[in-house]
């Protein structure tokens, strides 16, 4: 195995359970071997069987990618990070101490500072307004999370006194996404649809917009979090179909697949579907947009979704 310098430690439910490692060509997974001998032993993923020696880029690289932010909320991350690049190992090595579902990436021996900040309104409003350029805040307490998607977006701790920052990889409770330049009224949207979703009788995401100083933003309790505020493991079906890419177009799975080639969902993935095409909603969540899966075979509720009307006043 590589030397410690090229090697990231991976965690799951706060333990660690193997090591994610670059080569010269690509990336490498392993379980840990005393925790292959666990009975309780979960998988990271579908695509990551529980089994001794490597998983090579095929399986691994792509999981971990999917983990990441894209496009330009990408590129941003990766100019304010102490990142050498926007590789996947670079990215995972400066935000991935808090990632989607209850998986931890980090530098080994590196020490945890795990905790949270007090956050007001007026420091998240200051925050919206710089967050193009500054992604993960500026100064020293920076947020190391990875938040996978192309929108612009962010998380707090909730708490009874007021919002958190969540530091070191800290739990957080909540998504934040501020409205964005260029698409008027997709806060209202997305919650107006999600709403919708509820209100039909499906699980969906817990939803608020909430006024930030001026800045409008849409709150998202996230799914990925039991009521205790522990992690709850989860993947999107690019990543447990390890496709080229997260998206339809961009090689990522198609509807079809989701039905077939998972053996999960069964009828409330369809009462989803119908429900995108009723509500005149994106058709497609696992085409241009990216549905999920818990591991233990149950589809998480449906996270944000807006109409295809998005921007007409």
């Amino acid at each position: 195995m590589a030397n410690t310098d090229e090697r990231l430690d991976v965690f799951l439910h706060g333990e660690r359970v193997g090591a994610l490692w670059k080569t010269r060509e690509s990336l490498v997974f392993a379980y840990e071997p005393t925790y292959l001998a666990r009975p309780d032993a979960t998988a990271l993923s579908a695509r990551l069987p529980l089994k001794a020696g490597p998983s090579a880029w095929r399986e691994a690289g792509k999981w971990f990618e999917g983990l990441l932010p894209e496009g330009e909320q990408r590129e941003r991350i990766a100019r304010q990070a102490p990142a050498a690049s926007m590789s996947t190992y670079s990215m995972l090595r400066a935000i991935g101490a808090e990632c989607a579902g209850a998986v931890e990436v980090r530098v080994p021996g590196e020490p945890r500072r795990a905790g949270k900040e007090p956050a007001s309104t007026e420091e998240i409003e200051h925050y919206i307004r710089r967050m193009d350029r500054f992604p993960l805040r500026s100064g020293e307490r920076r947020l190391t999370l990875s938040l996978a998607g192309a929108q612009a977006k962010f998380a707090l701790v909730k708490e009874k006194e007021g919002w958190s920052w969540p530091i070191g990889g800290y739990v957080s409770s909540h998504i934040v996404k501020p409205e964005q330049q260029g698409f008027p009224g997709l806060v209202a949207n997305e919650h107006t649809c999600m709403e919708i979703a509820r209100r039909a009788g499906l699980r969906a995401a817990k939803t608020s917009i909430e006024r930030f100083g001026a800045c409008s933003a849409l709150v998202i309790e996230r799914f990925d979090r039991s009521e205790d505020g522990s992690r709850i493991h989860q993947e999107d079906f690019a990543q447990a179909l390890g496709t080229r890419g997260k998206y339809q177009k961009d090689g990522g799975p198609s509807l079809e697949d989701c039905f077939t080639r998972t053996g999960v969902g069964g009828w409330e993935l369809w009462d989803h579907v119908m429900f995108a095409w009723q509500e005149l909603l994106d058709p497609i969540p696992a085409g241009r947009r990216a549905a999920s899966h818990r591991l233990r075979c149950r589809i998480a509720p449906l996270r944000t979704r807006r109409s295809w009307i998005e921007g007409w006043q």
